[in-house]
């Protein structure tokens, strides 16, 4: 009976993570730790990739990541009706991937301490990364719509009219709604 009452009183709350202090700063150390391994995972899975490409025949390699991009453009387009920018899939495949990367790390099987705990929680167990990929996101969007409408302006411009400029007040509100929407929807 002291044993499990023991466990209990050693379980540690949701969103409690060990930190670093930096210039005031409190950073959670097992999320910069976690993301930085899946970082260097996908980077190693990417440079991979870059090595085996080849400019004959391709190879198993090549033709698996070819036929994946592929597949992916062909159904963004055919769903959405519109011919999709060179970099979004690549993007959203890398992503992707970050993401099963940062939740893979809990299942590694190492463990520590009295009550089998995790060595790294998965990073994406904390709120802060999955608000951090939504900011990136956001800024992303709008950096490439700037470039692609020459402008600042115009690009808001077109993000208010959308498609039927009576909708555009919507527009605004999809945009603040989709920064909180993203994170949600990854954390939850």
């Amino acid at each position: 009976m002291t044993d499990m009452y023991h466990l209990a009183t050693t379980i540690e709350p949701p969103g409690t993570h060990p930190h670093w202090q930096l210039l005031g700063l409190t950073i959670d150390s097992d999320t910069v730790i976690g993301t930085l391994i899946a970082a260097v995972i996908v980077i190693g899975l990417g440079l991979f990739v870059r090595a085996k490409v080849t400019s004959g025949a391709p190879n198993t390699v090549q033709l698996t990541f070819e036929t994946v991009n592929r597949l992916m453009r062909t159904q963004i387009e055919n769903a959405i009706g519109v011919k999709v920018a060179p970099f979004l899939v690549p993007l959203s495949i890398t992503l992707f991937i970050l993401i099963l990367v940062c939740n893979w790390l809990s299942v590694l099987p190492m463990n520590f301490g009295e009550n089998g705990g995790d060595v790294l929680p998965p990073p994406t167990s904390d709120v802060n990364l999955v608000y951090a990929l939504a900011i990136l996101l956001f800024v992303w969007r709008y950096v490439v719509g700037i470039q692609r409408h020459k402008g600042l302006g115009r690009h808001l411009i077109h993000v208010y009219k959308g498609h039927y400029p009576a909708l555009g007040p919507l527009w605004v509100l999809e945009e603040f709604t989709t920064l909180l929407s993203l994170p949600l929807r990854l954390f939850g």
